[in-house]
């Protein structure tokens, strides 16, 4: 078996499939000979791919090289059943990200500072488009802009006319890393979380992608809302993650128009905000501690589980004909 990462390719790179091909066989020393005499599994974990995005590559290897046995390995949630090949989801491959928050001490009696936390390190149109309007519709909350790329950041100035991009709460994260230990973080209860596909990125995922960014929502004892794409939420839901749909009105995951279901989900913040005080706050965080608890559990039970998934999904893969 020869196992093929196609970790960082772009939708746009993919369009071009075969000098891509080419030129990995040969930076691996290996040739279409290769490809043609094993069984190849094609990874796509550490991005959004999703069957669109991958079928130039797919019909280049099943039709111009003749590979006949591909197996595929999506991150994105798929429906892997309709698919001309086999393939599987491993839709929680983000939950053992790199670098856990740091979580010493006391957590169940952490002092709020801020109702909502939302960090946002790379910057999108899409992103600008709704942290912009976050800002103005909401004063308490704690995010960033562009803290990743500081120089690209700038290229959505327009958007932000009355802060300077990027904007930091917890300094540059150049290294793709926040100050884990800070408790900018932590006291905060509500978590918005901007994921990584929407559908106003043209360039970027519009699958339901889950990544480190929901995880860390959990993994920090927050209550989280998203803006991502459909169907996120339900499949978050059905990773066994307590949602607090007492609390919270998730119903924005089934609006399919993009700036509808912004605006919903900035509604929906700015209910929590008008219906909880930061006093409120703490003493709900109180309240829910054992469900945001059960929660981290969860995560950790999740992150525990990561190799034994994973191997489980590629030898069914494997071992499927």
């Amino acid at each position: 078996m020869l196992r093929y990462s196609c970790s960082q390719y772009s939708r746009q790179a993919l369009q071009h499939s075969s000098a891509l091909v080419l030129s990995d066989l040969s930076k691996n020393s290996l040739t279409v000979h290769d490809l043609t005499s094993n069984l190849l599994l094609i990874d796509f974990l550490a991005e959004g791919h999703d069957p669109d995005v991958i079928d130039p590559l797919i019909k280049y290897l099943s039709t111009m090289i003749d590979v006949a046995q591909i197996r595929v390995l999506f991150n994105a949630a798929v429906d892997t059943d309709s698919l001309p090949y086999r393939a599987r989801s491993f839709v929680t491959h983000f939950a053992s990200w790199d670098g856990r928050f740091v979580n010493d001490g006391d957590q169940a009696n952490v002092v709020l500072e801020q109702k909502f936390l939302c960090p946002v390190r790379r910057p999108s149109l899409g992103r600008a488009l709704f942290v912009s309007q976050l800002l103005s519709a909401v004063p308490n909350v704690r995010a960033s802009f562009g803290s990743g790329f500081p120089t690209h950041s700038r290229d959505f100035q327009k958007h932000f006319p009355d802060h300077v991009l990027p904007i930091l709460f917890d300094g540059d994260a150049q290294q793709y890393q926040h100050n884990l230990a800070s408790d900018l973080f932590r006291t905060c209860l509500f978590n918005i979380v901007v994921e990584t596909s929407n559908q106003i990125d043209t360039e970027g995922w519009t699958s339901i992608f889950i990544t480190e960014k929901t995880f860390k929502a959990f993994d920090l004892y927050q209550i989280p809302v998203w803006f991502a794409v459909p169907g996120l939420v339900n499949q978050v839901r059905r990773l066994g993650f307590d949602l607090f749909d007492d609390l919270v009105d998730h119903s924005y995951d089934s609006e399919p128009d993009p700036k509808i279901r912004s605006s919903r989900v900035i509604a929906q913040i700015q209910q929590l905000d008008a219906d909880h005080s930061l006093a409120d706050c703490q003493q709900l965080r109180t309240q829910v501690w054992p469900r945001l608890l059960a929660n981290r559990d969860r995560l950790d039970q999740l992150t525990a589980q990561y190799n034994h998934t994973q191997d489980q999904l590629i030898a069914e893969l494997i071992d499927t004909q």
